[in-house]
């Protein structure tokens, strides 16, 4: 063979393999809703500054819903990332922290325990969320033949995502062909599940009760194949120097059985086992509100409260040294900020004291549209009047036989439109990103003309007295519109609660 052909073979080898990882890439299930981000959290751990993280977080979604890294920095400055997936059973955990152990070297590795009394297989959708998006290596290429190897499922199909998800062409949408890396992800492996659904009061009665023998558990002992891989994880952090932790996070799903179960392996392996139900109270989870599933997982609300007693936890039990870049520290520092942005959005439409409202729209991240359609007599109090002056606003006094309009827009703590007056008034449109925001007032013989517009999208504010509109620019969408009617003392406010960024509900 002459040097010329050899070269068109290698040059058509390699245009063959670019097109087929485009196409393994384009029709491959991306699985990243916002509320789970399943693709982002692997793809943004690789991009992690190598050595930079205390703590790796490892577990199946009772650990992504309910540690927040960026919580537990704010408060103790321990850094960390959560490196787990849906219904990542324990023998993948184990492949997950020698992957991690490559690029991170921390103080402490903590396996959330939730999935340990669990030997069963799961399905292959939940199976290709923990493993397709590990980088190639010897460890992700064990991580299928153990898969395979139990599930009998195709080692080629999981080799060559191409051969399994070849005739998803009629299921592809504008999504599956952004490719690009999420650059603008933050979260540190945490998932956002932004709805409450409530557990019921039996439910909670039975759980606070906390009574042996009142929940079912499946086992009386951590099962041989768990057992081996929360034995491997302990080898594989013995052999760095790496303390290894066991922790159940807050789920209504545990039993005092399963604790006892668990705490009796882990003291006759020597590892330290967190049960954080055990402690219900002082983290002070409200299963009326801080659960997305009725009370299996934690919400937004109820990771906070979970992330702080666990921070404290680590702080107390080990000793830590950051060794992230200074550029990196402000990255968390600037994210931690934005994790707080998202909880207090999540909270806005239960608060339902004006000045206390009010005084919540000092956030950098909102941009908040405020109409006022006030009619003699429909008057803010001093103390209203005080908390918007405090924003910089001067809301106008309704004026002795005539009525007033106004309104005015913030961006984070600046104002950027303030205008009132008579009949009718306008704002000039004002743009942020891709959004730009509109606002008309009129007093009250107008005030059917009175609107919020951002972008397409119209919002009522034509009811007498205060009408604000909230933008959160982490979220990129109003999350609540409200009127408080000035016109009666002590009235409550009228929340028109908007539906944040969706999760999936479950996992």
């Amino acid at each position: 063979m002459t040097r010329k052909n050899v070269i068109k073979m290698i040059f058509a080898s390699l245009i063959f393999i670019i097109i087929f990882g485009i196409l393994t890439a384009v029709l491959e299930p991306k699985w990243n809703y916002y509320g789970n981000q399943t693709q982002t959290r692997v793809q943004a751990f690789y991009r992690q500054e190598k050595g930079s993280h205390d703590v790796i977080y490892l577990g199946s979604s009772f650990s992504y819903c309910g540690i927040s890294p960026l919580k537990i920095w704010e408060e103790q400055k321990i850094s960390g990332y959560v490196f787990s997936n849906p219904a990542q059973k324990a023998w993948i955990s184990a492949y997950y922290l020698e992957e991690a152990l490559k690029y991170q070297t921390p103080e402490v590795v903590v396996y959330e325990a939730g999935a340990i009394l669990d030997e069963e297989e799961t399905d292959e959708g939940h199976n290709r969320k923990n493993i397709d998006y590990l980088r190639w290596s010897p460890t992700k290429l064990k991580a299928i033949m153990t898969v395979c190897a139990n599930t009998g499922e195709s080692k080629k199909e999981y080799l060559f995502p191409l051969l399994r998800f070849h005739s998803r062409w009629s299921d592809l949408d504008q999504a599956d062909f952004h490719l690009a890396w999420d650059s603008s992800y933050y979260l540190m492996g945490t998932a956002l599940k932004l709805t409450t659904r409530p557990a019921s009061k039996k439910n909670i009665a039975r759980y606070h009760a906390w009574q042996p023998g009142t929940m079912e558990t499946p086992r009386t002992e951590v099962g041989p194949k768990c057992k081996d891989a929360v034995l491997k994880m302990k080898k594989l952090c013995q052999e760095k120097g790496i303390k290894f932790q066991l922790v159940r996070m807050p789920s209504m799903q545990w039993s005092p059985e399963a604790g006892e179960i668990v705490q009796r392996f882990a003291d006759e392996n020597q590892i330290p086992f967190l049960d954080m139900n055990l402690y219900r109270e002082e983290i002070g989870v409200d299963w009326r509100a801080d659960t997305h599933d009725k009370g299996m997982h934690l919400n937004i609300l109820g990771c906070e409260k979970a992330s702080s007693f666990l921070g404290k936890y680590l702080k107390e039990n080990y000793e830590f040294e950051t060794k992230m870049s200074d550029d990196n520290r402000k990255f968390w520092d600037t994210s931690a900020m934005k994790f707080n942005s998202l909880v207090e959005s999540y909270t806005l439409p239960v608060i339902g004291d004006c000045e206390a409202y009010v005084g919540a729209l000092d956030n950098e991240d909102f941009i908040t549209a405020v109409t006022l359609c006030a009619a003699p007599g429909n008057d803010l109090t001093g103390e209203q009047r005080k908390a918007f002056s405090e924003l910089g606003l001067n809301v106008p006094a309704a004026d002795a036989g005539k009525g007033t309009a106004y309104l005015a827009l913030l961006d984070g703590r600046k104002v950027v439109r303030e205008k009132s007056g008579e009949g009718m008034v306008k704002s000039k449109p004002y743009t942020w990103g891709e959004d730009t925001f509109r606002i008309v007032s009129g007093d009250p013989v107008h005030s059917e003309q009175t609107l919020v517009a951002v972008s397409e999208r119209e919002y009522e504010v034509s009811k007498p007295g205060i009408n604000i509109v909230v933008y959160d620019k982490t979220l990129g969408q109003v999350v609540d519109v409200v009127n408080f009617d000035t016109a009666q003392k002590n009235a409550p406010a009228e929340h028109v609660k908007q539906p944040l960024i969706e999760d999936d509900g479950g996992e």
